[in-house]
C-alpha cells in the first residue's frame, strides 16, 4: 500500500471509532499491532499518536518525546507500525503505568502484555527495539493472545 494510502487508512480508522463513539482504548485493542515476524530496518514505521498526529519515518528522538508527553489518561496511546495491521502500541497513564499491546498482520494474531504498569522508560526501549527491527522488543513481556 502507498504512503499516502496508509496515512489515509489510518485516519479513517481513527476518525470511524471517534464517529461511532467508541472509547481510544476499544480503538487500541482492535488495531494493536508489532510484527512477530523479524522486520528489517529499512521498513517504514509511522508513529501514531493518539489518534491526533502522524509521523512518518519517527527518529529515536521523536518516539521518545511522544512516549513522554502522553496524553492524559483515557486518551493517551501511540502506535509504531509498517502498516495498518503490524504494530507495536502503548496506552494508559505514564505516571501510574503503562499497557502493551501488538498485532501481526491480522486481529487473530493480538497480543496483549500480562502487565499493565510498565514505566516509560520501558516502553521507549521496547518501541525503540520495534523501530529498529531488533526482536528484543519481545523479551522480558509476558504476553497472551486476545480473543475476539
Amino acid at each position: 500500500m502507498p504512503r499516502g494510502e496508509l496515512a489515509a487508512a489510518r485516519r479513517d480508522r481513527s476518525a470511524t471509532f471517534r464517529r461511532l463513539g467508541m472509547a481510544p482504548w476499544l480503538m487500541l485493542v482492535l488495531f494493536a499491532t508489532a510484527g512477530c515476524h523479524q522486520m528489517k530496518s529499512d521498513n517504514v514505521m509511522t508513529l501514531d499518536i493518539g489518534g491526533r498526529q502522524e509521523i512518518t519515518s519517527p527518529s529515536p528522538e521523536q518516539i521518545r518525546d511522544a512516549v513522554l508527553n502522553l496524553g492524559p489518561p483515557g486518551d493517551a496511546f501511540l502506535i509504531l507500525g509498517p502498516t495498518p495491521m503490524t504494530y507495536i502500541q502503548c496506552s494508559g497513564d505514564k505516571n501510574a503505568g503503562l499497557n502493551l499491546e501488538y498485532q501481526a498482520e491480522t486481529v487473530d494474531q493480538h497480543f496483549r502484555s500480562k502487565r499493565n504498569d510498565w514505566d516509560a522508560e520501558t516502553v521507549i526501549q521496547k518501541f525503540s527495539q520495534y523501530h529498529r527491527g531488533d526482536d528484543a522488543w519481545k523479551e522480558g513481556v509476558e504476553w497472551e493472545k486476545i480473543t475476539w
